[in-house]
C-alpha cells in the first residue's frame, strides 16, 4: 500500500492518528458544505485542473497543517488497490495519517491507486488533524468534484448518524473493530461536550458547542428530551425542501439573545453559524457557539429560556440544560 501513495506523493506516517479523529460517515447537513469544485470529464486539462481544485480547497479550508500533514482513509489491511476495490463494499476504511510531499498527483496516481477507481475517477476522504473539516472527492455524471464539510464534529446529523451505525451493527454484530472506535469517540466527545465550564483552544478538537432551544412543554427527563429534540429537528432542521419562519416565540428568544451576544462583536466570532436566525425554524432554534466562548455564552442563553418559557436541551451530551 506505501508503494503505490508515494507514486502520488502521500507518505504514510504509522500509529499516528490523534484519538479525537471523528469516524466518516454521511448525514452532514447540506449547509456545512463548501468549496464545491466540479472540473468536466472534456476538460483538456482535466486532471491538471481536477488537482489544483483539490489542492486550492486542501490549503484554503485548513485541511493541510503546517507540516503537511492530514488524514486520509485508507484500508485496514494491506491488500493492492485491485484487492481494496473489490473489498470496499464489504470492508470499512479507517483513518491514517499521511504527509503530502514536494511531488504529488493525488487526481492522477492517487484516483488509479487507493483514491479512487482509475485516474481522472477519485472518490475519497481526508480529514484535518483537528477535526475542523472533511475534504471529499466523488464522480459525477459529467466530471468530478472536490468539496468540504465544515466542523464535521459539531453535526447533529454525523453524530445521528455514528449512534445508527453503531446500533445497526451491533445488532448485526459486525465490524467490532469500528464499533469500538465510534464507542470511546462518541463517549469521548460526551464527556467534553458535557462540561460546560471546560475551556477551548485552537488546539481543541471539538470546535463548537451546540444548544437547542425551543417552544414546548418541558420534558421530564433527559431521554423524553432527546427524543422530543430529534422529532424537532428532523422536523423543521434537517431539510431544506421547505423553509418555515421561526415562530413568534423563538423570534422574541433570537432577538434577546443577540441584544447580549450579536453575530459579531468587534470581530470576535461568538457564534460558530452566524446569523443565529438562520437556524431558525417553527418552533426550535440551534444554537452553534464557538467553544471558547461557549462557558458564558451558554449559561446566559439557558437562562434566557428559562426567562421566555422555553426548553434548552444539549444534544452533544444529551442533557437538559438547568
Amino acid at each position: 500500500m506505501i508503494r503505490p501513495l508515494l507514486r502520488a506523493g502521500l507518505e504514510v506516517i504509522p500509529d499516528a492518528v490523534p484519538g479525537s479523529a471523528i469516524p466518516h460517515v454521511l448525514g452532514y447537513e447540506r449547509e456545512r458544505v463548501f468549496g464545491f469544485c466540479l472540473v468536466e470529464y472534456d476538460d483538456p486539462r482535466f486532471v491538471e485542473r481536477l488537482n489544483k481544485a483539490w489542492y486550492d480547497l486542501a490549503t484554503s479550508s485548513g485541511l493541510i497543517d503546517e507540516n503537511r500533514e492530514f488524514l486520509l482513509e485508507l484500508p485496514r489491511g494491506t491488500w493492492t488497490a485491485e484487492e481494496d476495490r473489490r473489498r470496499r463494499r464489504r470492508t470499512r476504511r479507517v483513518w491514517h495519517r499521511v504527509r503530502l510531499l514536494e511531488r504529488w498527483d493525488i487526481m492522477g496516481a492517487g484516483a488509479a491507486t487507493f483514491l479512487g477507481i482509475r485516474a481522472g475517477h477519485p472518490g475519497f476522504a481526508m480529514l484535518a488533524l483537528d477535526n475542523s473539516v472533511w475534504l471529499l472527492a466523488d464522480t459525477y455524471e459529467t466530471g468530478a468534484a472536490v468539496y468540504a464539510v465544515r466542523d464535521p464534529a459539531g453535526s447533529p446529523g454525523v453524530l445521528r448518524e455514528l449512534k445508527w451505525e453503531l446500533e445497526w451493527l451491533a445488532r448485526k454484530d459486525e465490524d467490532r473493530e469500528f464499533r469500538r472506535e465510534v464507542s470511546v469517540w462518541l463517549e469521548s466527545r460526551q464527556q467534553r461536550s458535557a462540561i460546560p465550564g471546560r475551556q477551548g483552544s485552537c488546539d481543541d478538537p471539538a470546535v463548537s458547542y451546540d444548544l437547542a432551544v425551543w417552544d414546548g412543554e418541558l420534558p421530564p427527563d433527559d431521554h423524553e428530551a432527546g427524543s422530543a429534540y430529534n422529532e424537532l429537528y428532523e422536523r423543521y432542521l434537517e431539510s431544506d425542501d421547505v423553509v418555515i419562519p421561526p415562530a413568534p416565540r423563538i423570534m422574541d428568544y433570537v432577538e434577546a439573545l443577540l441584544d447580549r451576544y450579536p453575530d459579531d462583536i468587534d470581530g470576535k466570532m461568538v457564534w460558530a453559524s452566524p446569523p443565529v436566525i438562520n437556524e431558525a425554524s417553527g418552533p426550535i432554534v440551534y444554537l452553534v457557539m464557538s467553544y471558547s466562548e461557549a462557558e458564558e455564552v451558554s449559561e446566559y442563553a439557558a437562562s434566557l429560556a428559562r426567562e421566555h418559557g422555553l426548553v434548552c436541551y444539549d444534544p452533544q451530551g444529551e442533557t437538559l440544560r438547568p
